[in-house]
């Protein structure tokens, strides 16, 4: 018996399978990475569709009601007391015409960062 000889086994050695584990992992970098932008892709796009769908309700009922005054007033959105909106009010350039302006932006942040739509109407 010679206890020196070489067996062939079979099956992988540990620094294989490791070596094959970390190209697998470099593979799948990528692929996460890309997984992870969509996400937030995702969760903006789906914030800002929430801005624009608060703003035009409640420019809708500046519309319904014909009521723009008192002037630039802001407050928490009903519906939604996450979000904050300010109206901004200006006279245009013909007389008893406005420029009506609704920002939505999410609570904590300026209305620099949110939505903004605008009208004009009539006294």
């Amino acid at each position: 018996m010679n206890f020196f000889s070489k067996k062939k086994e079979n099956g992988f050695t540990l620094l294989e399978v490791l070596i094959a584990l970390i190209i697998l992992g470099i593979g799948l970098m990528p692929l996460i990475a890309s997984e992870l932008e969509a996400q937030n892709s995702y969760r903006t796009v789906n914030l800002t569709n929430k801005e624009v769908v608060l703003a035009k309700n409640i420019m809708s009922n500046i519309e319904l009601y014909g009521n723009i005054f008192p002037l630039n007033k802001k407050g928490a959105v009903k519906s939604d007391k996450s979000f904050n909106y300010r109206e901004v009010i200006t006279s245009a350039a013909i007389p008893g015409v406005y420029q009506i302006k609704v920002y939505v932006f999410k609570k904590g942040g300026s209305y620099s960062s949110g939505v903004v739509l605008k009208m004009l109407s009539g006294s």
